[in-house]
């Protein structure tokens, strides 16, 4: 669980509007293929936070961009994802926890 209290799994079940997850999955292989043929090199560190890792995970910030990839520890990916979501529903999602939790 991050410290904004969102875990993975549910994170995960969130896909970016407007693209499916066949383009997802489609996306996640073409990134795998440019690593193997070199023309996208893996950084040793996660790009936010330095931490060096063998597996970091690739952030796409749209699918539709196979090669625009960030490479992230989980927790920098879990974050940067929420508030990539947040930005999303802004507004929408502070008035319902306003409604809903009184803040």
């Amino acid at each position: 669980m991050d410290p904004n209290g969102v875990t993975t799994a549910r994170f995960m079940d969130g896909f970016q509007p407007g693209f499916s997850k066949a383009e997802m999955h489609r996306t996640r292989d073409q990134t795998r293929r440019a690593i193997k043929r070199g023309e996208l090199i893996q950084s040793k560190g996660c790009e936010l936070c330095g931490w060096e890792l063998k597996r970091l995970h690739k952030h796409h910030p749209r699918y539709d961009q196979h090669l625009n990839v960030l490479f992230l520890c989980v927790p920098c990916h879990v974050s940067v994802s929420v508030e990539e979501r947040r930005l999303r529903h802004g507004a929408r999602m502070a008035d319902l926890r306003r409604a809903n939790f009184g803040y």
